[in-house]
């Protein structure tokens, strides 16, 4: 049996219904939350979901209430990069905006002018279409995510790809510039990348 596409696979989740998201996202985040990962760390850049991705907003907002430096991406469209922001409560419920894709973002009017900077960074929380369980991500093809870690300048950064237990394969064909995860949590399982 062949692997499926990335678009079969984004067609499947596409057809997921609000309700599962929610419950296998719940899932997801609890088994990230209980994983002790996040203990201790001071930031976390994490994706804001769209078109039906795991779930982020229920993980910011308990980063936020922990103390948890949290920031999202701010998408540079020309250059094809990503830039995380800090945010906070008022800019999640007052000041985000449809982005690029469109994904919310933060209003550019509302972005702190010491924005976070990489190497700040204790862990990168990252969107994808398909994983394997040797820390292979593949996201959406712009490459956005695999440039942004490419320039990690945190060498304890802890990479952290989020997904439904369908994304998760055996071993997926990488190319060399496609950046692996540390860990993958699904609703049934966390894969733990020797």
């Amino acid at each position: 049996m062949n692997m499926p596409t990335r678009k079969e696979i984004l067609s499947k989740r596409g057809k997921l219904t609000k309700v599962e998201i929610n419950s296998l996202s719940n899932l997801i985040v609890k088994r990230l939350l209980e994983s002790k990962l996040l203990q201790g760390v001071s930031s976390v850049f994490t994706y804001f979901n769209y078109n039906n991705e795991v779930e982020t907003l229920q993980l910011i907002h308990k980063l936020l209430v922990l103390g948890v430096s949290v920031c999202i991406p701010w998408t540079k469209i020309d250059e094809k990069k990503i830039i995380p922001v800090i945010i906070n409560k008022k800019i999640i419920e007052e000041y985000l905006v449809s982005g690029p894709y469109g994904i919310l973002q933060p209003d550019t009017n509302h972005i702190e002018v010491e924005s976070l900077h990489f190497d700040k960074v204790d862990v990168c929380i990252c969107p994808g279409s398909i994983f394997d369980r040797n820390g292979g991500r593949i996201g959406y093809g712009g490459g956005f995510y695999d440039r942004f870690l490419s320039k990690e300048k945190n060498n304890e950064l802890i990479k952290i790809g989020l997904c439904f237990g369908f994304q998760l394969f055996d071993k997926i064909d990488q190319k060399k510039h496609d950046i692996k995860m540390d860990y993958i949590f699904t609703e049934e399982e966390v894969v733990k990348v020797s």
